[in-house]
């Protein structure tokens, strides 16, 4: 913690501004350039002839109201939702789901069961699509190594004991649902490598 930031006004004031931003991981960014300003503010102050204590006083003063301050750095850091985006993913949904069920009654040999099971897969995907939103990536940072360690013993024994309607296959069947765990395994891998060191980094382990 900075000294400026010992102040019991300054802390205040901090404080306020933070309570109107909902993003937290911008708390500690916001505190720090607040800080910077404060401090210029009150250097000069003191420069001026003023004591310290009165300094800081009126250099938080000047900054102006936390509660205003708060509400638009809210607004300059809330996450922004990409529309385009958001309506593109909607559209190849629909034109998939057409697609299918135009096949399904298009020719005979298609059953009902698959049009379920695929409406199933469909709607697991859109919620781990609305998950993969919410998540905060930076959070799996320290899990980089294990999940790629882990990913990576899946696939092993997917490839040599993965069966699906008794042909040797990658998949592994978990309850009544069969996971093809080579496919599953780009997003976590992805993810993994992401946050990990280079190659070279790694040491004899």
């Amino acid at each position: 913690m900075r000294q400026m930031e010992e102040n019991m006004v300054v802390r205040q004031f901090l404080d306020r501004v933070c309570k109107q931003v909902r993003t937290k991981q911008m708390h500690h960014e916001i505190r720090e350039e607040l800080l910077g300003h404060i401090e210029d503010r009150v250097e000069l102050l003191m420069l001026e002839g003023h004591p310290e204590e009165l300094a800081v006083q009126e250099a938080v003063k000047q900054m102006g109201d936390p509660g205003d301050i708060g509400k638009s750095l809210h607004m300059a850091h809330r996450p922004q939702l990409d529309w385009k985006l958001l309506l593109m993913l909607a559209l190849f949904l629909i034109i998939g789901l057409v697609g299918m069920l135009s096949v399904y009654y298009a020719d005979e040999r298609y059953s009902v069961s698959l049009i379920e099971r695929k409406l199933f897969y469909f709607g697991i995907g859109v919620l781990f699509l609305i998950g993969f939103y919410f998540l905060d990536y930076r959070k799996l940072h320290k899990y980089s190594a294990p999940v790629f360690f882990f990913i990576v013993i899946l696939m092993a024994v997917s490839l040599a004991y993965g069966q699906l309607h008794d042909i040797g296959t990658a998949y592994i069947n978990i309850g009544p649902i069969g996971v093809n765990i080579t496919t599953f395994s780009l997003i976590p891998l992805l993810l993994a490598l992401a946050g990990m060191k280079p190659a070279s980094q790694w040491g004899r382990w």
